[in-house]
């Protein structure tokens, strides 16, 4: 299974089909990344990859959480539509 996050860690989606199985979430991520011109992590079942907007794909580690004491609301949920 594989999942999309932005950069602050926010799920963009979760539940694709992994890449040991398609290429559904590669493709997914390159789409998503496109359309909100900004990179995403795509986390795999062959690991954790940052996507840019170009369709770049480099290997991503993922820093430790760091505790905020002055957090600041969710963000607001934004409808994406696109075509694969």
């Amino acid at each position: 299974m594989a999942a999309i996050y932005d950069l602050d860690g926010e799920t963009i989606t979760d539940g694709l089909q992994g890449c040991f199985i398609c290429s559904e979430a590669e493709q997914a991520a390159i789409k998503i990344a496109e359309y909100d011109d900004a990179p995403v992590i795509l986390v795999d079942d062959d690991g954790d990859w940052m996507v840019h907007p170009t369709g770049e794909i480099e290997a991503f580690e993922w820093d430790d959480p760091v505790v905020d004491d002055d957090p600041t609301p969710a963000k607001p949920y934004r409808e994406r539509v696109w075509s694969l």
